[in-house]
């Protein structure tokens, strides 16, 4: 057990109201509150339940620390960053043993750095740099003339196709295939015939990608993921894709080859962004939207075809209102 004196020294609170001495043996959320836990809030519209949590101790925004209305709370900057500093501190997991599994194949023209774990049945092709520290789970294969840098973690059965470079610090889960061939294709009287693929797929540092996601290669140029960009279970990158450093890509979405993604773009699920467009830093896509022309400027958008959010409510606030306007008219 931690004393909430202890937790805001180690979150870097700005303030505590309430019992700084209470002791708090774990975490909880704040609708499945329990007495003895700490929980946190970091969206206004979660107020309304710190007068009704068990939670013993909530760390919110400093901005909200006069609504203590009896309960401890801890102040901070954000929310859900300090919680999640918490977890280590009341949730120790056991490190993963780095290990070589004897059913693991190793090409001799490749390069295995130190403290390195490859799980049961991993395939290293030939060329290959793993660099330290490096945890490749079970199942994986690595293409020939791949790098899988420093600190990377490579949940079981990723696919990492020849030529990619998987950058510093970067999470991909189980599934997951990078560096397949892309979607392009001609017809000729009424035959289809995939274009070979030579381009390869590069993954800046730090980036995540959640499970069975796939990032094609290039059809010349390389695909491209910035650093610290997280990606979401089931996404569709295509070939020639640029995507900026700190983007969030939600589930299910899909890019089309050859779109240009600028930098802390946010797409919610399901969207969709057709090929060949370009979108802007610092854009934020509603879920489910259709991206069908190019965003040059900062913007919130959504819908089908995506268009400024605010514009897009008050155009279907007018269509709703539309029988009555036609009815007073006739009159």
């Amino acid at each position: 057990m931690h004393s909430i004196a202890k937790i805001a020294n180690y979150i870097n609170a700005v303030d505590v109201v309430g019992d700084s001495d209470l002791l708090i043996k774990g975490l909880c959320g704040i609708d499945s509150g329990q007495d003895g836990y700490i929980s946190y809030i970091h969206e206004q519209q979660y107020i309304k339940y710190l007068n009704i949590t068990k939670a013993s101790a909530v760390i919110v925004g400093h901005q909200c620390l006069d609504k203590s209305n009896g309960k401890t709370l801890i102040g901070v900057d954000n929310p859900a960053e300090a919680f999640s500093k918490l977890i280590p501190l009341f949730y120790n997991e056991p490190k993963s043993e780095y290990t070589i599994s004897e059913s693991a194949i190793v090409s001799d023209k490749s390069k295995l750095g130190s403290n390195c774990h490859l799980g049961h049945n991993v395939i290293i092709d030939t060329d290959v740099v793993i660099g330290d520290n490096v945890f490749i789970g079970n199942g994986c294969y690595i293409g020939k003339n791949s790098i899988v840098d420093d600190n990377s973690f490579l949940s079981n059965n990723v696919n990492i196709v020849k030529n990619s470079k998987i950058g510093k610090g970067v999470k991909i889960h189980s599934g997951t295939v990078v560096g397949g061939s892309g979607f392009g294709l001609f017809t000729n009287n009424k035959k289809h015939s995939l274009i070979p693929h030579i381009g390869n797929v590069i993954i800046c540092d730090n980036v995540s990608i959640g499970s069975n996601c796939c990032i094609d290669r290039g059809t010349i140029n390389d695909t491209i993921i910035g650093e610290n960009t997280c990606i979401d279970n089931l996404v569709q990158i295509a070939h020639n894709v640029r995507i900026g450093k700190g983007c969030i890509i939600a589930g299910q979405t899909g890019i089309a080859g050859s779109a240009i993604i600028g930098n802390f773009v946010t797409m919610g699920g399901q969207v969709g962004i057709v090929g060949h467009i370009e979108i802007s830093d610092n854009v934020m896509i509603a879920g489910k939207s259709l991206v069908t022309k190019s965003i040059f400027k900062q913007d919130i958008i959504s819908g089908i075809p995506a268009k400024n959010h605010k514009k897009r409510i008050k155009q279907e606030a007018t269509i709703n209102r539309m029988s009555d306007i036609i009815k007073n008219i006739k009159k």
